[in-house]
């Protein structure tokens, strides 16, 4: 499609993956899962259908220059669109529909996290060809739900209604916000529920539509801002703007309202990898069970990862389901079931004043 645009969000606190991610360098930064970063694994899945004049990224203005680095050759560095405050994901979308607008009246973006596990490449680049295609032939968002394996707590999920009019695709019935453990459960028996994958796809003009009848204020103080002549304002200009508005989700202020929504279930393999406990399902593992990235010397070590850092050795003797992250100048021990609640102890160390440690 010559009017399909691509728009990741590339924003970011860098805690979930501390210490190897950090504030200026949060884990979409991170070869995590493979040999190149989250970010340039998210923009080559379309390399098929989206050319790098097509190919948006919104990012906060602390990280865009090592977005910009990071992706290199993949993007124009001119259209990275940098948010001076984090405003959550209503005004990202806004802005970035604007800029896709002002470049093309007609055109389609998916919007895409910079920081999930997708795989095959081929299969996802089809489905969102596919939501593409229903997109620009209505005034429809299009979003892709993940069948669940578990009940999981964190995430969304989508009520799946009605089959719509093409194959594969169904009504939204409610959009859910994250559960309980029982309420998971019940979802997950219900067999209509899907988790909410966070990609989107819809034509710009379309959802600048529905921003102005249900945030209104979000568009109002956005648009004047994107124009033809200048798509990409800089942070400068955006910050009066963004001081105005409130954080606001895109599901919560625009998709939760919109009039017609229409999920995808995913034909492909996702992980959001939301914290270290989750990097195993994606690394090569021992007889133990044991994860490594680095230099490591295991000992009676089982269900263990391990992330090292340089020529730095990390040996283990007789201990099971952790996670162990080095760097130079912080190191991680934690107990595989503890592995979400790192942004506790990122919290205190800024209570501390250790910032240069995050």
């Amino acid at each position: 499609m010559k009017s399909l645009y691509s728009v990741i969000l590339a924003g970011g606190s860098g805690t979930r993956f501390w210490p190897l991610s950090r504030t200026r360098r949060p884990k979409q930064l991170l070869a995590l899962t493979g040999d190149e970063s989250m970010v340039r694994l998210t923009q080559r899945r379309l390399d098929a259908l989206v050319p790098r004049e097509r190919r948006l990224v919104l990012t906060n203005a602390q990280q865009a220059d090592a977005v910009v680095h990071e992706l290199g050759e993949l993007i124009d560095p001119t259209h990275v669109l940098r948010e001076p405050i984090a405003r959550d994901t209503a005004a990202a979308a806004v802005l970035g529909a604007l800029a896709v607008r002002a470049l093309d009246p007609d055109g389609v973006m998916a919007v895409l996290a910079a920081d999930h596990v997708i795989e095959p490449a081929a299969v996802f680049a089809d489905a969102i060809a596919r939501a593409a295609e229903v997109a620009a032939a209505s005034p429809t968002l299009v979003t892709f739900g993940i069948r669940p394996d578990h009940p999981a707590t964190g995430y969304g999920y989508i009520e799946r209604g009605d089959a719509a009019a093409t194959d594969g695709f169904h009504a939204v019935q409610s959009f859910k916000e994250k559960p309980d453990r029982a309420t998971a459960e019940r979802y997950v028996a219900a067999g209509n529920y899907l988790w909410n994958s966070g990609i989107f796809v819809w034509k710009a003009s379309t959802l600048l539509d529905l921003a102005a009848d249900f945030i209104p204020e979000t568009l109002a103080a956005l648009e004047p801002l994107v124009t033809p002549d200048d798509p990409f304002p800089s942070a400068d200009a955006l910050r009066p703007a963004f001081e105005r508005l409130d954080k606001i989700s895109v599901d919560y202020g625009i998709l939760e309202r919109a009039p017609r929504v229409e999920v995808l279930e995913a034909p492909f393999q996702w992980d959001d990898v939301g914290a270290w406990s989750a990097i195993e399902d994606h690394l090569p593992r021992d007889a133990g069970g044991n994860a490594v990235r680095g230099l490591a010397h295991l000992t009676s070590t089982r269900n263990t990862t391990v992330f090292g850092d340089g020529d730095h050795l990390v040996a283990t003797i007789g201990v099971e389901d952790l996670v162990i992250v080095h760097t130079p100048d912080a190191t991680l021990v934690a107990h595989k079931r503890n592995a979400q609640d790192i942004k506790a102890v990122v919290d205190a160390l800024r209570e501390r004043g250790l910032d240069d440690r995050l």
